[in-house]
């Protein structure tokens, strides 16, 4: 393995996958490594079998349905006013467009969540006597009897899954490592498998639904799935009042949040945060039963999940009005397309909704490995420094290539992968699990500098000497500190105290000379040469948007 930096095609690429905490840094969002790992195990009584009593895991809500009210012919991607006006009067507006469904597969590929609620998935078997004209393009132009309906396509045979009694477009899966609906025994897809009661005036079916999750480690969840009803109306509210005391009083005789563990998640079609309770009565029902010294709490957010308008309303979209709460865990969250480093599931335009993603519960991490390529958009391969966790490796022999094994992920269940490289963009990921990739830079172009030219001198009988160094990493020609990973002569260290500065005690190379390479999100890289008679250093970076 080689440790100097190369230059050229070659740059040497710093891949950053760390256990950190935000510390106060105003331009960007580095921190210092941490990592606490948490857990305790107690036997069920009985049962021979230990219980984590908080278990970690990993769920998602997902209403997946579209409307005729988006812009659809703004992005050219083949769906349109006629397939939105199909999907509308055919397929409920449930997920059913082959594109999207294929990115949803991936996304969830990708992801590989515990436990998923949908709302507005549609069931193929209602492909039955949809016209020929309105199949073009969704999944029932290939659709057959007995194919697997889109909810077990997306999720795909690892997960087992049971829908709402007579609502076969909101279903509740599980991955069958993580456990199993006690209501669908022995079968991967039970139709009207959860447990669900029809609230009389507000439609035919039941639109909250329990299941109770055994779990392959010992113990049960209680998780819930809900969709409130959608509109303005004085009966729309009542409903979804009516709904909200299902969840939290009576249900079947008992609420369906009944267990001694819950997660109710789902799409309340109403915003908490943003509607004030004096347009909808179910705002207050909400607040009513969650947050505060209520035993349920909000796990989510108000970050924005849907995106559509809702006629009638005076407030604007975007709203936060899909959730996840719960009595007994806690965790973090973010929603796809509207969390800064998450990306929408689907890029063109089609779901009026964005997913929940939450980690929640105490269960330590599992270790993660990863792996891969690192090369250019031309295929030439990057010899890299892979930093992960506290280890480090790099990816020179063979070029391109790095691989860390049993690396511990942050609190939330995620690694952030940060990539640089000279003449580069930062590429910064987050990782939900174990990764083998190819990684492709992109280049930084012209950049305008902000620094004073420095020529080094060549000083051979200092090669090896070690020298302090320090400085502070600044935007443009401001006093405005970043946070940036500095790097020189292979030590390194985050410039993230709030000042911007940085100190290290480094060898000199060969050349009796050092390079001072500083990177941060969203900023062209800055590298510059150095010998020993030029120890303090304050480096100015150009954002990335100015670079051509």
């Amino acid at each position: 393995m080689k440790t100097r930096l190369l230059g050229a095609v070659s740059a040497c690429v710093f891949t950053f996958t760390s256990i950190m905490t935000a510390q106060a840094a105003p331009v960007s969002g580095q921190g210092t490594w941490e990592t606490t790992l948490q857990c305790r195990l107690e036997t069920a009584p009985g049962s021979g079998v230990e219980v984590n009593p908080n278990p970690r895991f990993v769920v998602v809500t997902f209403n997946t349905g579209t409307t005729e009210a988006l812009n659809h012919e703004s992005d050219g991607d083949g769906y349109g006013e006629e397939q939105a006006r199909f999907s509308n009067d055919y397929y409920g507006d449930g997920l059913a467009w082959v594109p999207a469904v294929e990115a949803v597969t991936d996304w969830f590929a990708t992801l590989k969540p515990d436990v998923v609620v949908f709302q507005e998935i549609f069931y193929s078997d209602e492909c039955v006597g949809i016209p020929v004209e309105a199949q073009i393009g969704f999944v029932c132009e290939t659709w057959s009897p007995g194919d697997p309906t889109v909810v077990q396509v997306v999720l795909g045979s690892d997960y087992q899954v049971a829908c709402h009694p007579g609502n076969s477009d909101k279903c509740l899966a599980v991955k069958k490592s993580f456990g199993s609906i006690r209501q669908c025994e022995d079968e991967d897809f039970c139709i009207e498998g959860l447990d669900g009661e029809v609230i009389e005036g507000c439609q035919s079916r039941a639109r909250v639904a329990r299941a109770t999750i055994d779990l392959v480690s010992g113990g049960e969840i209680t998780a819930v799935n809900l969709h409130g009803t959608s509109g303005l109306s004085e009966n729309d509210i009542d409903c979804r009042v009516q709904q909200v005391e299902q969840v939290f009083i009576n249900m079947d005789g008992e609420p369906a949040a009944n267990g001694a563990r819950n997660v109710v998640m789902g799409d309340l079609n109403t915003d908490p945060e943003r509607i004030p309770g004096s347009l909808d009565d179910s705002v207050k029902a909400w607040n009513d039963y969650v947050g505060g010294n209520q035993p349920f709490q909000w796990v989510s957010d108000d970050t924005a999940t849907f995106i559509a308008e809702i006629p009638g309303l005076p407030i604007s979209s975007p709203l936060a009005i899909d959730h996840v709460i719960s009595d007994t865990f806690a965790g973090s969250c973010y929603v796809p397309g509207s969390s800064d480093g998450y990306p929408a599931v689907y890029s063109n335009v089609y779901f009026d909704h964005r997913p929940q993603v939450c980690d929640i519960g105490d269960l330590p991490p599992d270790l993660v490995d990863i792996s891969g390529t690192i090369k250019t958009a031309d295929g030439t391969d990057i010899c890299a420094m892979v930093l992960a966790s506290g280890q480090f490796t790099f990816s020179c022999n063979p070029p391109g290539v790095f691989s860390l094994t049993d690396l511990p992920q942050e609190n939330d269940g995620t690694v952030k992968r940060q990539i640089y490289a000279d003449g580069f963009f930062p590429k910064i990921d987050i990782l939900m699990g174990s990764t083998d990739e190819a990684l492709v830079m992109t280049r930084s172009g012209t950049c305008p500098s902000y620094n004073t030219l420095y020529d080094p001198g060549f000083f051979p009988d200092s090669a090896g000497q070690r020298i302090d160094i320090s400085g502070s990493v600044l935007l443009q020609d401001t006093q405005t500190p970043i946070c940036a990973m500095v790097l020189a002569n292979g030590q390194y260290m985050f410039s993230c105290d709030g000042t911007g500065s940085y100190a290290l005690n480094i060898p000199l190379d060969n050349n009796g000379q050092f390079k001072l390479q500083v990177y941060a999100d969203g900023f062209a890289p800055t590298i510059q040469t150095f010998d020993e008679f030029q120890p303090i250093n304050d480096v100015r970076m150009a954002r990335a948007v100015e670079c051509q």
